[in-house]
Parts: structure tokens; C-alpha cells; sequence
């Protein structure tokens, strides 16, 4: 707020150029005043600039400029005008005050006329402040919900042909479910390769572009082959973040009790969810579940009860109202059955999903004849056979067009798609995979003798087999499988690419000597043409991520029964260094694919692990593309993954192998030329919180914030070791004690920190933390 302030100078500048005189000349020579008043000159180059810097800081900010409309009663003249006193900007407020320059500002009481108009835009002003950081607090919890990009979930499936999926419209079941007044839930099964996740990503795409006035559209796709798509945490909180982008007035349900680790709460976000849907204002609300079954086992159960019971309670209370219900012909008229929420879920038909959605209402009858009101609905999509074989004939018919445009015979296509219709036996999965192997054929040309030996593998496994039959003398082929089993969450086709192009190190060895240029050297392009080459239509690459081409496929590629280790290849090996694999021993014998169950999530796991660390480890080694503790530009796109899951790695691999614990706990030392790189992309969007303290300390914090130590949990305190009791005055690395002193205990892999002893630290040139025996001496 500004009262009377000169903004572009004033016209007194003259008057005060005279007083300046007088004062230089009785101040011996000092021309600050003269050269203040040159400054109050209209258009004067200092207040200018100044004025100029302070519009190009305040866009955002509300300004209130008052100015004077009286004289000064002895220089008989206004001594800031309105143009001089105000900015002219459209955040601005520009009040007339009754006064002269002096009275402007001087207010008797807050009561006082004068003060009125300036009181108003004070009250105008916090209320906006006030509104302002109300808004400020609801974008920031919205966006501690988007924790998953469930957008992008949704679509990994392909989109359906034109005229599929359309029969669910017509189905009795949807009807009753869509149709019904009350809260429900539809609960659709089917085997696998029968089209679930299409038909729920059609429906949420159906919900969400016809515009429903007034319904919310939620919906989440499960997937068991990463960690994002597998958390039910990640599922809840990702209906909130869209019930809350769609209906941001139901938001205050979850800012007032969703707060610090209420939002890692299942319960606790299960309970605001169904809170925000219930409430009075609120629109009637949507929700599509896909491949619940895909869950991860550890909260699976406890989600599947928690919807279990909410529907359960609903169906109780729609039941007693049923029994006070006035009866009108015979029939019970049930009073206040407006529906507020509906829920949609698919999975495969698992005794689990049945037994928690199986109907639970219970309660008195009172005499009455028991009333069920059904509020979890089942449709069986096995029993869809109509229905699913209708859809597969069109997807046939619109993949053999496709074929015939790439150059294949109609004639011969004409027989082979009535074949196709023959065995498809009412599976998308089957006839999928059998036209992308048809694909492959025309990419070298196909025979009818080659076409029909592809129809004869009924088994999905076979078919597998096939897709991959090219690569099988390929290391790269199951390197990139590896990478895909192992990774935490989808991969893009430039993060396969760099991850592929690095030579793990061996993490038993402090002499690595591997650099981004030896990363750029091995890159092979195009990217997604050596990916595709090398697994052909086994994956799929969607939205530049790349997929398996069914849950399925992952069954197919781990192992089961008892398999040996493969030796590790020489690092001179043509196509890639030192793959990591298993194969049974009697393969070759029983003609089994060298993919089919030669894999493990453990040691694929541990192979990730490995790239990863080695990958960080290279920012701390010169090359020629940046700067030491910098990745170049043609690798840098893999930083993001490698910093924030190679510690999820180590504590999967820990669980079955004796690490070397050193080799990993060094990548977080400060003195190490990547830490501040890595660590910075691990804490994004935040910045590093780590406690202040020296270097050592900083990296104990580490250690133990990521337990990177291959011991048993149960038998570690993670700040004393194995078989340590702590005192009560002692708490973990990086807080004090007690007497306010940090303590050190026996995590650390450097012991330089110890307050008698002086242990001088080293980088190597492989990037490696090391004492300086060299430096040492004796404190």
C-alpha cells in the first residue's frame, strides 16, 4: 500500500533544487540533497528504473496506490498528483484520499471517515489473501495425490475395433446395475485373453467422452508387472485425485483428514473416498476397477474387504429400510433410495474376489418375508460366448484386411481367417498372438504350409515360443527381458536402451572403469527398431514405454521347478558382456523354448541392480560429452530410474545375497562426484532433506534412511548393528542425543567422523571413497 508516493517524480523538483543549494552551501559542498531533489524531477532516470524493476517484480502482488487532493497549505500545491503517485498496472487500486501530502497517512481512529475507504480495501485484501492461500493449500494436497499416471495405465490396452464391446449395453446385468436408484457394485469376470482390460478401458473412455452432466468418472488399471500399477495405495489415491479434479469443492473432505502419513493409509484414504462420493453436494460418482486380481497380494485382500463392507453396510441399510417401508399393492415401496455411487470391477474368476464379493446383507425380517436388496452384482463373463465370439469374429476380419494391405494373397487369408474363427475359442489372447506371428511372416514372406503350422499351437506357451524363436541365440534378447521382469515400473524405449548399452561392473571390485563414453559407444539406433528386432512382438511399445504383450508372458519367462545358474559370458562376447540367466538342464532334450521358465525375478533383480550402480558410478568418472558428476546427454534420460530404484533393488537382492555393502553405500558420500546429481533426482519434486553435519555423517544418514547392509532386519538395529541394544540418550544417524551431540555407530563404511582420530579421505578415478593412507597421521 502506497500513500502519496512519487512514483514518476514530483513537481516540487525545481522548489527543492533551490533548498539544495542552500543546503550544499551550508553543509560544506555535500550534494546529496541536490542531486535527491534532481532525482524527484518528473521522468528522472533513477526513480524511473526503479519504478520500471519494481512493475517487472510485483505482477502477481495487489497494490493499493492512495494519492493526495489537497494543496499544501504553505506551498499552496499538490505535491504528489495522481499521475506521479500510481503505477497504472490492472493489479493496482487507486483510492482518493481527502488531505495534503502530510494528512493522507494520519488517521485519528479506526472509526475515522477518512480511514473508511482505505479500511474497505484492507478487509477486501486479507479476504483475498486469505482465499488465495486456502487455493494455494488445495493444489498442493491435489498434488500430493497424483502419485500414478493413471491415464497412462489406462492406455497400455489397445483400443477396441471399431463395433467391439458395444454388447455390454444390452447385457440385463449392466442394465439392472446402471439403471439401478441404489449405491452398487459390478463386478465382471472372465479367464484370461478374453478382452477385460479393453472392455474397461472402452467403458471408461465411453463414461468420460459422452459428457454425463453431472457424474464424476473415476477408474485405475491394474497391472502386476510394476509397483506403481500393482499398489492399492496408488489406486486410491489416485479416484481421489480425480473425484478432486473433477469436483474441486470436495476437496476440503480430504485436506482435513488426509494429512502427513494418513495419505500412505489405505484405510484412511478408502474412508475419505467414500466420504467425498456420499457427501450432499456431491455429483453422482463412476468408479472402474480393471484387473483387481493384479493387485499386489499384500493389500489385495484388505481393499477387496474394505469395498466388500462398504457395500455390504449399504445393502443392510437399504434392507431395513425396505422392512419400514410402506407396502402399496404387496410391495414394499422403499423410501430414500437415491444412488450416489457405482463401481465397476474386473478380474479373472479367483475364489478371493469371490468369497469377499459374495452378498452379506443380513438382519431381522420382523416377521416379513426376507428381502434381499443386491448391491454387488456379478456378470460372468464366461459365460459370454455370444457375445466374446462376436467381437473376435470382427477383430479377425479387420486384422485380415490389415494383412491382405500388406501384400498378403486374399484367397489364401480367406481360408485362414475361417480357421482362425474355428479355434479361437472365445480368446483375444490366442488370436492376438496368432496374427502378430502371421506379421512377422510378412515382414520375410510366408508360405500357406507356414501360416497353417502357426494355426496348429493351441498352446499359449508355444505361440510365445514362436515369437521369440529368432532371438533365441541372442544375449541382448534376454538381457532386455531381464530389464523388463525387473523393473519397477514401465520403461521407455530410450531408459531399455541406455540400460542395455551399459556392461554392469562387478560389484566385488573397487577398480570399474566404466564412462559414458563407453555407454554411448555401445547405444544402438533407432532405439525402438533394435528393441523390436531383438523381441520382436513378444513386447509392445506404447506410448514410447515399453510392455510384455500379456501378464501371461511373464508366467511363461520365470521359472518354475529346480534350474541351475548359466555361467556368466565372457566380457569379449559379440553381441553383449556377461548375460545372466538360467536354463534347465534337460531343455534341449524335451524341445522347450531357451526363454520358457529360464528366468528369475531374484537374479534379474540383482542384474538391474547392478546396471544401475554402475551407471551412478559413471558420474563420477571424466568423459568426453560434460562434466565429471554430470551424465551426458545421450544417457541422461536413464538418471531418473537408476536414481530412485537402484535402493529398491538392493533391498530385494539383500533378502538372498551377501552384498558387498561398500561398493554400494559409497554412491552416497557426499565427497563422491555423483551424489549431488543422484540424490537431487531421487528427492525430486523435493529438495534433499538430510541433516546438516560433515560428510561422513551425511552419508551414515544414508545408510541407514536405505539400510544398505546385507544383515537380517531382524537381528540389526540400523544405527548400532547386529546384536546392539540402544540406550535411551541414543538415537539414529543424524540426530543427537541427549547432551546434544550426534552420535556415530557401526553402519558407516568410512570412519572419518571419529572425533579423536584423523582419517583423510580419497576419490579414485573410478569414483570410489576411500581412506588416504598416504595423508593419515596421528591426532
Amino acid at each position: 500500500m502506497f500513500f502519496g508516493t512519487p512514483h514518476r517524480g514530483s513537481g516540487l523538483a525545481s522548489w527543492a533544487n533551490i533548498i539544495g543549494n542552500i543546503l550544499r552551501a551550508t553543509s560544506f559542498g555535500t550534494s546529496t540533497n541536490v542531486q535527491l531533489a534532481k532525482d524527484l524531477q518528473p521522468k528522472s532516470r533513477l526513480l524511473d528504473f526503479i519504478s520500471t524493476s519494481f512493475l517487472d517484480r510485483c505482477g502477481k502482488l495487489k497494490i493499493i496506490s492512495c494519492y493526495e487532493t489537497s494543496k499544501m497549505d504553505f506551498l499552496n500545491c499538490i505535491v504528489v498528483d495522481k499521475d506521479s503517485a500510481t503505477l497504472g498496472i490492472p493489479t493496482e487500486t487507486v483510492i482518493a484520499l481527502d488531505g495534503d501530502h502530510r494528512s493522507i497517512c494520519r488517521f485519528s481512529n479506526i472509526d475515522a471517515k477518512q480511514f473508511g475507504p482505505v479500511k474497505t480495501r484492507l478487509d477486501s485484501l486479507i479476504q483475498s489473501l486469505r482465499l488465495t492461500d486456502s487455493r494455494r493449500l488445495r493444489d498442493e494436497f491435489l498434488s500430493s495425490l497424483h502419485t500414478s499416471d493413471y491415464v497412462a495405465h489406462k492406455n497400455r490396452n489397445p483400443l477396441p475395433v471399431n463395433g467391439t464391446c458395444t454388447w455390454i449395453f444390452n447385457h440385463p446385468v449392466y442394465e439392472a446395475w446402471i439403471e439401478s436408484p441404489c449405491t452398487s457394485l459390478l463386478w465382471i469376470s472372465a479367464d484370461p485373453g478374453c478382452g477385460k482390460s479393453v472392455l474397461a478401458s472402452f467403458l471408461a473412455d465411453h463414461f468420460s467422452d459422452s459428457q454425463v452432466a453431472g457424474i464424476n468418472i473415476c477408474y485405475f488399471f491394474f497391472k502386476s508387472d510394476n509397483i506403481e500399477q500393482s499398489d492399492a495405495v496408488n489406486c486410491v489415491t489416485a479416484l481421489l485425485y480425480q473425484l478432486y479434479s473433477q469436483q474441486k469443492d470436495l476437496i476440503t473432505t480430504g485436506v482435513n483428514r488426509l494429512q502427513g502419513d494418513k495419505l500412505e493409509d489405505l484405510n484412511e484414504l478408502w474412508g475419505v473416498f467414500v466420504k467425498s462420493v456420499e457427501r450432499k453436494d456431491a455429483r453422482n460418482t463412476i468408479c472402474i476397477l480393471d484387473g483387481i486380481d493384479e493387485c499386489h497380494p499384500g493389500l489385495r485382500g484388505r481393499l477387496l474387504q474394505l469395498m466388500s463392507d462398504y457395500f455390504a453396510e449399504h445393502e443392510r441399510s437399504q434392507s431395513q429400510n425396505c422392512l419400514r417401508g410402506e407396502r402399496k399393492d404387496g410391495e414394499v415401496v422403499v423410501k430414500n433410495s437415491t444412488s450416489k455411487f457405482k463401481m465397476l470391477v474386473t478380474s479373472r474368476p479367483e475364489n478371493q474376489i469371490k468369497i469377499a464379493f459374495q452378498a452379506r446383507a443380513r438382519g431381522q425380517t420382523g416377521g416379513l418375508e426376507p428381502i434381499r436388496v443386491q448391491r454387488i452384482i456379478r456378470l460372468r463373463g464366461e459365460d459370454e460366448t455370444d457375445a466374446i465370439s462376436g467381437d473376435i469374429t470382427k477383430v479377425v476380419r479387420a486384422k485380415v484386411d490389415d494383412l491382405i494391405c500388406q501384400g498378403l494373397p486374399q484367397e489364401l487369408l480367406e481360408d485362414i481367417e475361417a480357421e482362425l474363427l474355428a479355434k479361437a475359442d472365445r480368446t483375444f489372447l490366442w488370436v492376438s498372438l496368432i496374427l502378430n506371428l502371421f506379421e512377422q511372416k510378412v515382414e520375410s514372406g510366408a508360405s500357406r504350409r507356414e501360416l497353417d503350422k502357426l494355426l496348429r499351437n493351441r498352446d499359449i506357451y508355444n505361440i510365445y515360443g514362436e515369437l521369440l524363436a529368432s532371438h533365441s541365440d541372442s544375449p541382448r534378447s534376454r538381457r532386455i527381458l531381464e530389464i523388463i521382469l525387473a523393473a519397477t515400473r514401465p520403461l521407455t524405449v530410450d531408459e531399455i536402451s541406455i540400460a542395455l548399452a551399459v556392461t554392469p561392473e562387478d560389484d566385488r571390485t573397487r577398480l570399474g572403469t566404466a564412462t559414458f563414453d563407453n555407454v554411448e559407444y555401445d547405444l544402438v539406433y533407432p532405439f525402438e527398431n533394435h528393441i523390436k528386432s531383438l523381441c520382436g512382438h513378444f513386447i509392445r511399445i506404447i506410448r514410447q514405454k515399453v510392455y510384455f504383450v500379456h501378464e501371461t508372458a511373464r508366467e511363461f519367462l520365470l521359472k518354475e521347478g529346480v534350474w541351475r545358474s548359466r555361467p556368466l559370458l565372457s566380457s569379449n562376447t559379440s553381441d553383449i558382456p556377461g548375460p545372466i540367466g538360467f536354463e534347465h538342464e534337460s531343455r534341449r532334450e524335451i524341445g522347450q523354448c531357451c526363454f520358457q521358465h529360464s528366468f528369475t525375478l531374484s537374479e534379474s533383480r540383482y542384474m538391474l541392480l547392478r546396471i544401475c550402480a554402475t551407471y551412478l558410478y559413471c558420474l563420477g568418472r571424466e568423459h568426453q560429452s560434460g562434466r565429471i558428476g554430470i551424465p551426458s546427454a545421450k544417457t541422461s534420460s536413464f538418471l531418473d530410474y537408476a536414481a530412485k530404484s537402484w535402493v529398491t533393488h538392493f533391498q530385494q537382492t539383500r533378502k538372498w545375497k551377501q552384498l558387498e555393502d561398500t561398493y554400494y553405500q559409497n554412491l552416497c558420500h557426499p565427497l563422491f562426484p555423483g551424489f549431488n546429481e543422484w540424490i537431487k533426482q531421487y528427492w525430486l519434486p523435493i529438495l534433499p532433506h538430510h541433516p546438516p553435519g560433515s560428510a561422513d555423517e551425511i552419508q551414515d544418514f544414508y545408510i541407514a534412511h536405505f539400510k544398505l547392509y546385507s544383515h537380517d532386519e531382524t537381528t540389526l538395529d540400523p544405527c548400532l548393528g547386529v546384536g546392539s541394544e540402544r540406550k535411551k540418550d541414543e538415537y539414529c544417524i543424524g540426530r543427537e542425543n541427549a547432551n546434544g551431540e550426534h552420535k556415530r555407530y557401526a553402519l558407516s563404511s568410512n570412519p572419518g567422523s571419529l572425533n579423536n582420530h584423523y582419517f583423510p579421505i580419497r576419490v579414485n578415478s573410478g569414483g570410489f571413497v576411500s581412506l588416504d593412507f598416504s595423508k593419515t597421521q596421528i591426532s
